[in-house]
């Protein structure tokens, strides 16, 4: 990563995570500093294994972008920031905003040369630790240990449909494993390979305890209200929605619902997105409170498809 100046704390994330995600940063504003915000959204929103993947992905091609060689992109340093910024990040609440991360994140690991504690110089400028990860030579990267948000792996599918069942159980909802709720059990199919996101809350003892996903597609007409699409009720100028916001009953009040939220709404800032769609049961009162203080608002209802014919609200969420 590179050198830079101190950037202005406080200020709104999204300019540059977005001209990040579209490989259009410009290389003076390529900094150190921009470095640690863009890495702590993909850490905090899809946690370590995948942030990793899609940094090597997206440095590569800003690179190249800028007119920088493709020996430019440094394994180790990405890697071992990752890892760096994981552990620090457990250590702060969940729920935080994502500014308020960025800002702490350059504040604390970002200052000075905080890589040089793990790695010597030597270390890092041999050719072997830029083409693949080298262990550090002077200490272990931190551990990171805590209640976590990434995104789900494949074959996670059963443990994402088990949290959201025993909210089921606890309501007394009819379960539709081949029908209604068949996305949580194949998410590789219904998520993971559309472009989709889904997100789990991890507990300490690796325990799913939350789920929450995003689905894209094309703006739908109009701008006020509901509109009809193939007979069924949908939110108005929404280019896409919340789905499967779930956390088990143990695990409320500890701000994951929030968090889970708020990631989801910082990933459609990022790519662009304008409105959100929210269907929610009518009976599920403390996530419209949820909702609601982010923003939403209720604009529509109807009758749900599920087995039991839910009824449910509609609400608008402006991005």
């Amino acid at each position: 990563m590179l050198n830079g100046s101190h950037p202005v704390m406080g200020s709104d994330p999204f300019p540059l995570l977005r001209s990040f995600w579209n490989a259009t940063v410009p290389r003076r504003e390529w900094t150190h500093h921009a470095h640690i915000r863009v890495a702590t959204f993909i850490v905090r929103t899809f946690g370590q294994a995948l942030a990793h993947e899609l940094l090597r992905a997206k440095i590569r091609t800003l690179n190249a972008a800028l007119g920088g060689p493709a020996a430019a992109y440094h394994e180790t340093v990405t890697h071992a920031w990752t890892i760096i910024l994981d552990a620090a990040l457990r250590d702060r609440p969940i729920d935080a905003s994502l500014a308020r991360e960025c800002d702490e994140m350059v504040e604390t690991v970002g200052q000075g040369n905080h890589l040089g504690e793990y790695y010597s110089a030597p270390a890092l400028t041999d050719r072997r630790a830029r083409n693949g990860f080298a262990r550090p030579d002077l200490r272990p990267l931190p551990k990171p240990v805590g209640l976590h948000i990434r995104s789900a792996a494949v074959g996670e599918g059963p443990h994402a449909a088990s949290v959201v069942r025993e909210v089921y159980d606890e309501y007394g909802f009819t379960w539709d494993e081949g029908g209604y709720h068949a996305d949580l059990v194949h998410i590789e199919s219904h998520y993971l390979s559309t472009g989709d996101i889904f997100l789990v809350a991890v507990d300490t003892d690796g325990t799913l305890v939350g789920t929450a996903a995003l689905k894209r597609f094309a703006a739908l007409p109009g701008e006020q209200g509901w509109v009809g699409v193939n007979g069924v009720r949908r939110i108005a100028g929404a280019d896409g929605s919340v789905e499967r916001l779930y956390v088990r009953p143990r695990a409320r009040r500890c701000g994951i619902g929030r968090a889970l939220l708020s990631r989801i709404t910082d990933v459609g800032r990022v790519y662009g997105m304008r409105r959100l769609e929210i269907w929610s049961d009518k009976r599920f009162q403390e996530a419209h409170r949820l909702y609601r203080s982010l923003g939403a608002d209720i604009v529509s209802s109807r009758i749900c498809g599920d087995p039991d014919q839910s009824p449910e609200w509609g609400l608008r969420l402006n991005l």
